[in-house]
């Protein structure tokens, strides 16, 4: 069991937003979701970028497998079991802050789930990998059966009015 489950499951944290597959589906409850993409995350003048990067909107892991890859434990996943490569892996993150420290540094390339619309360090810059198809979600999730304290309730009225989320309950519905 990953460690958000444990911590949702044991009441440490009530609700949970995450950008992994859900490990025991059965015990929480999905309140929000939001479609995000795998994307290579350069620094901005990055030794690593290409002209041919540097113009596209998109990358290959053809492109990017020599590289030193920085990925979050999911997308490492999700990009050696989709392909039959052998990427350069310089660190698997646990944090998408700590993969993204490696491409702020220029020490390698993250490779992190993003929603295309999300606004990052104007220091980096994506670059969409085009042939991963993840179907990934960003996914606020709870415990099932668990009632919300008024504080995760508010969250959820302010994370609702700030993100342009799928929601899959109404929030006046909610524990």
């Amino acid at each position: 069991m990953n460690e958000p489950s444990q911590q949702l499951l044991s009441g440490v944290t009530e609700l949970s937003i995450l950008s992994v597959p859900l490990i025991h589906q059965n015990d929480f409850e999905v309140l929000f979701q939001h479609k995000e993409e795998v994307c290579a995350i350069f620094a901005k003048y990055s030794k690593f970028l290409t002209e041919e990067m540097r113009n596209a909107d998109m990358v290959s892991l053809e492109d990017i497998t020599g590289l030193p890859l920085c990925p979050s434990a999911g997308c490492h996943l999700i990009i050696s079991k989709a392909h039959n490569i052998k990427p350069r892996i310089l660190s698997i993150c646990t944090t998408r802050t700590a993969a993204l420290q490696w491409a702020s540094d220029d020490y390698g390339v993250s490779i992190v789930p993003i929603e295309l619309t999300e606004e990052i360090d104007d220091q980096l810059v994506y670059k969409q990998i085009k042939d991963v198809d993840p179907d990934l979600h960003k996914t606020v999730v709870k415990v099932k059966g668990r009632p919300l304290s008024v504080i995760a309730k508010k969250f959820l009225k302010f994370y609702s009015e700030i993100r342009h989320s799928e929601r899959v309950r109404k929030l006046n519905e909610m524990e």
